[in-house]
């Protein structure tokens, strides 16, 4: 199970950016441009999104029944940081992992000895982590952030027909699709 504990604190694309490129000078429509980045940015972020990775820094709850072997595999990247690893042992006690006792990297958790055993229970294991290219809307790879330009300013310029909007330019970013298996 995933879980989001801390949204983006930014977009990946600023309000000034998209009306640079919609080629807007006024502030009348400013509430549905952003509306129309938000939605075009979790068209390909998160959980939910076609990148299946997050785009700005957010921190997420990933639950496992148990530790699995040989490795925990993070779902979504590009991770930045494990904040804490937490399970219910066999005495019914919620414990934390010290970070001394895994090594994080490329979006895997190894342990460094064996993993504990957790109590046979749903949700014994909880990894807190965060993910994204960076804290800013310019950490995001630029060809992200030209689909996310691109895709607003299509909502925007067919607000009354979004069922007739395009889907060429999600093929854009399939580079940067993470699978997890």
């Amino acid at each position: 199970m995933l879980t989001l504990v801390s949204p983006p604190a930014v977009l990946p694309v600023t309000l000034a950016e998209a009306k640079a490129h919609l080629r807007v000078d006024f502030a009348e429509d400013d509430a549905a441009i952003e509306a129309y980045v938000r939605a075009a940015a979790e068209r390909y972020d998160g959980r939910d999104g076609l990148l299946g990775r997050c785009l700005v820094s957010q921190t997420w709850e990933f639950t496992l029944d148990h530790f699995p072997l040989p490795a925990i595999n993070l779902p979504l990247g590009p991770v930045q940081s494990v904040s804490s690893i937490s399970y219910i042992g066999n005495d019914g006690m919620e414990h934390t992992l010290a970070p001394e006792a895994y090594s994080n990297g490329d979006g895997r958790i190894i342990p460094l000895s064996p993993w504990p055993d957790t109590m046979p229970t749903i949700n014994a294991v909880r990894v807190l982590f965060t993910a994204g290219f960076g804290d800013s809307a310019e950490d995001v790879p630029a060809t992200i952030r030209q689909v996310i330009l691109t895709r607003a300013c299509q909502l925007y310029d067919n607000r009354d027909s979004i069922a007739d909007l395009p889907d060429g330019v999600d093929g854009y970013v399939r580079d940067h699709r993470t699978f997890v298996f």
